[in-house]
């Protein structure tokens, strides 16, 4: 549920924790995107701030590394 995805981001960014793409399992990554492709566009939209505020967790490397695969 994309609802308990925002809160953990939410949760983390106020306790200052960073996220890690090492410590994400790759079945993880497969349930997003099988999330997304079920939202209608409109969904999407509301949750894209959700992301961006996941890509700012990520050290500097990281979130390059994030959005350089997400860009493709």
């Amino acid at each position: 549920d994309i609802r308990g995805v925002r809160g953990f981001l939410a949760r983390a960014a106020r306790q200052g924790a960073e996220v890690s793409l090492q410590q994400v399992d790759g079945n993880v990554g497969r349930m997003i995107a099988s999330l997304f492709r079920s939202l209608k566009y409109e969904e999407l939209n509301r949750y894209r701030d959700s992301l961006r505020r996941a890509v700012l967790l990520l050290n500097p490397r990281l979130a390059r590394t994030f959005i350089a695969e997400v860009s493709y």
